[in-house]
Protein backbone atom coordinates (compact mmCIF):
# COMPACT_ATOMS: atom_id res chain seq x y z
CA UNK A 1 0.00 0.00 0.00
CA UNK A 2 1.09 3.33 -0.70
CA UNK A 3 1.66 6.11 1.82
CA UNK A 4 0.27 9.53 1.27
CA UNK A 5 1.51 13.11 0.57
CA UNK A 6 1.02 16.27 2.08
CA UNK A 7 2.46 19.30 0.50
CA UNK A 8 2.90 22.60 2.59
CA UNK A 9 3.16 25.83 0.73
CA UNK A 10 5.73 28.49 1.43
CA UNK A 11 2.30 30.48 2.49
CA UNK A 12 1.95 26.97 4.90
CA UNK A 13 -0.69 26.42 3.26
CA UNK A 14 -1.09 22.51 3.65
CA UNK A 15 -2.26 20.40 0.27
CA UNK A 16 -3.81 16.83 0.47
CA UNK A 17 -3.21 13.64 0.76
CA UNK A 18 -2.37 13.29 -2.50
CA UNK A 19 -0.25 10.63 -4.37
CA UNK A 20 3.76 10.33 -5.01
CA UNK A 21 2.84 10.49 -8.84
CA UNK A 22 1.18 13.91 -8.47
CA UNK A 23 3.90 14.71 -5.98
CA UNK A 24 6.01 13.86 -9.37
CA UNK A 25 3.58 15.32 -11.52
CA UNK A 26 3.92 19.04 -9.80
CA UNK A 27 7.34 19.33 -9.34
CA UNK A 28 7.81 18.24 -13.39
CA UNK A 29 5.58 20.89 -13.82
CA UNK A 30 7.05 23.74 -12.06
CA UNK A 31 4.12 24.21 -9.71
CA UNK A 32 5.72 23.27 -6.35
CA UNK A 33 9.19 25.68 -5.91
CA UNK A 34 12.35 25.11 -4.29
CA UNK A 35 10.66 26.94 -0.92
CA UNK A 36 7.54 24.27 -0.93
CA UNK A 37 7.69 21.30 1.31
CA UNK A 38 6.44 17.59 0.88
CA UNK A 39 5.88 15.25 3.32
CA UNK A 40 4.99 11.13 3.25
CA UNK A 41 2.51 10.16 6.22
CA UNK A 42 4.08 9.87 9.55
CA UNK A 43 7.37 11.13 7.33
CA UNK A 44 9.11 14.19 8.22
CA UNK A 45 9.01 17.38 5.83
CA UNK A 46 11.82 17.54 3.05
CA UNK A 47 11.79 21.17 1.04
CA UNK A 48 11.55 20.57 -2.71
CA UNK A 49 15.10 21.76 -3.21
CA UNK A 50 16.47 19.12 -1.58
CA UNK A 51 17.33 16.71 -4.47
CA UNK A 52 19.26 14.26 -2.72
CA UNK A 53 16.41 13.55 -0.44
CA UNK A 54 13.59 13.89 -2.73
CA UNK A 55 15.36 11.35 -4.82
CA UNK A 56 15.93 8.87 -2.18
CA UNK A 57 12.03 9.24 -0.49
CA UNK A 58 10.13 9.96 -3.57
CA UNK A 59 11.88 8.42 -7.01
CA UNK A 60 13.97 5.58 -4.88
CA UNK A 61 10.58 4.74 -2.82
CA UNK A 62 12.80 4.23 0.43
CA UNK A 63 10.76 4.67 3.85
CA UNK A 64 11.49 7.41 6.09
CA UNK A 65 12.77 5.91 9.40
CA UNK A 66 13.96 8.58 11.57
CA UNK A 67 11.82 11.79 12.54
CA UNK A 68 14.13 13.58 14.35
CA UNK A 69 11.83 15.32 16.20
CA UNK A 70 9.57 12.83 17.74
CA UNK A 71 12.37 9.93 18.06
CA UNK A 72 15.24 11.83 19.46
CA UNK A 73 15.38 11.04 23.17
CA UNK A 74 13.59 12.77 25.88
CA UNK A 75 15.81 14.73 28.47
CA UNK A 76 12.40 14.67 31.07
CA UNK A 77 11.42 10.90 31.14
CA UNK A 78 15.81 9.58 30.87
CA UNK A 79 16.96 8.34 34.01
CA UNK A 80 18.63 10.51 36.26
CA UNK A 81 22.07 9.29 36.03
CA UNK A 82 21.84 9.83 32.19
CA UNK A 83 20.28 13.40 32.89
CA UNK A 84 23.09 14.43 34.93
CA UNK A 85 25.86 13.36 32.05
CA UNK A 86 23.89 14.96 29.60
CA UNK A 87 24.23 18.51 31.66
CA UNK A 88 27.74 17.96 31.90
CA UNK A 89 28.15 17.60 27.84
CA UNK A 90 26.24 21.05 27.91
CA UNK A 91 28.28 22.70 30.21
CA UNK A 92 31.17 21.39 28.71
CA UNK A 93 30.46 22.84 25.20
CA UNK A 94 30.77 26.99 26.26
CA UNK A 95 29.41 29.55 23.43
CA UNK A 96 32.41 31.07 21.50
CA UNK A 97 33.74 34.18 22.73
CA UNK A 98 33.83 37.06 20.00
CA UNK A 99 37.15 38.43 19.73
CA UNK A 100 36.56 42.50 19.11
CA UNK A 101 40.21 43.31 19.25
CA UNK A 102 39.58 42.12 15.46
CA UNK A 103 37.99 45.61 15.32
CA UNK A 104 40.79 48.01 14.90
CA UNK A 105 38.69 51.05 14.48
CA UNK A 106 35.04 50.63 15.65
CA UNK A 107 32.83 53.05 13.67
CA UNK A 108 30.75 54.33 17.16
CA UNK A 109 33.18 55.45 19.55
CA UNK A 110 32.09 57.07 23.06
CA UNK A 111 33.08 60.64 21.43
CA UNK A 112 31.00 59.97 18.15
CA UNK A 113 27.69 58.94 20.39
CA UNK A 114 28.83 62.30 22.71
CA UNK A 115 29.00 64.08 19.77
CA UNK A 116 25.14 63.03 18.54
CA UNK A 117 23.78 63.47 21.94
CA UNK A 118 24.95 66.87 21.93
CA UNK A 119 23.57 67.93 18.74
CA UNK A 120 20.46 65.98 18.93
CA UNK A 121 20.13 68.19 22.73
CA UNK A 122 21.00 70.93 20.48
CA UNK A 123 18.07 70.57 17.36
CA UNK A 124 15.72 69.73 20.07
CA UNK A 125 16.61 72.73 22.12
CA UNK A 126 16.16 75.36 18.67
CA UNK A 127 12.93 73.26 17.46
CA UNK A 128 11.52 74.08 21.21
CA UNK A 129 12.67 77.59 21.32
CA UNK A 130 10.94 78.25 17.35
CA UNK A 131 7.75 76.69 18.43
CA UNK A 132 7.73 79.10 21.16
CA UNK A 133 8.43 81.81 18.86
CA UNK A 134 5.87 81.01 16.30
CA UNK A 135 2.94 80.57 19.55
CA UNK A 136 4.16 84.10 20.39
CA UNK A 137 3.77 85.31 16.80
CA UNK A 138 0.43 83.52 16.54
CA UNK A 139 -1.08 85.21 19.67
CA UNK A 140 0.07 88.41 18.85
CA UNK A 141 -1.77 88.94 15.30
CA UNK A 142 -5.89 89.14 16.19
CA UNK A 143 -7.66 86.99 13.95
CA UNK A 144 -10.83 88.95 14.19
CA UNK A 145 -12.72 87.90 10.63
CA UNK A 146 -13.97 92.11 10.91
CA UNK A 147 -10.15 92.85 10.02
CA UNK A 148 -9.30 92.65 7.14
CA UNK A 149 -6.28 90.30 6.15
CA UNK A 150 -3.89 93.52 4.85
CA UNK A 151 -4.46 95.22 8.15
CA UNK A 152 -3.72 92.06 9.91
CA UNK A 153 0.01 92.04 7.82
CA UNK A 154 0.42 95.69 8.54
CA UNK A 155 0.52 95.14 12.56
CA UNK A 156 3.12 92.45 11.98
CA UNK A 157 5.04 94.29 9.98
CA UNK A 158 4.80 97.03 12.37
CA UNK A 159 5.71 94.62 15.76
CA UNK A 160 8.08 93.21 13.77
CA UNK A 161 10.08 96.65 12.68
CA UNK A 162 9.94 97.52 16.67
CA UNK A 163 11.51 94.88 17.77
CA UNK A 164 14.70 95.10 15.31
Amino acid sequence: MERPWLIRTKNNHLLGPVSKEKIIELIENGSLKGDDEICSANGFWIFIREKELLERYLIENKLQTFNPVSEAKDVLITPLTQATEIKKKMNKSKEPEIDLSVLKEPWLTENKIKFFMYTGFVILAALIYFRHLLIKSLKDISFNPLIPNSYAQEIVKKKTSLNL
